[in-house]
């Protein structure tokens, strides 16, 4: 009773805000949604990216490997012909 000597309304604007409260809970946010989405997209191409990468590297690795193993067989080969030479 004292609530309606101070405010006549209070109970009808408890009501609308409980039922705003309602709608808004029940809502989903787009923009929120759309940055989360993008998030994930960006996060994706960054693995795709790491894995182009590591790719690349393991790539080089091999024809580096594969240079310095055919330097060290030519290397081989020389100093025995050259040896082979001398004689």
């Amino acid at each position: 009773m004292s609530e309606e000597l101070f405010c006549p309304i209070h109970g009808r604007m408890q009501e609308d805000i409980g039922e705003i409260k309602t709608k808004q809970d029940g809502r989903r946010c787009v923009l929120h949604e759309s940055d989360i989405f993008h998030l994930r997209e960006d996060m994706g191409e960054v693995k795709l990216d790491n894995r182009e990468q590591w790719t690349a590297i393991n790539k080089l690795r091999w024809v580096v490997a594969m240079g310095a193993g055919g330097a060290g067989v030519l290397a081989f080969l020389g100093s025995i012909i050259g040896a082979w030479l001398k004689k």
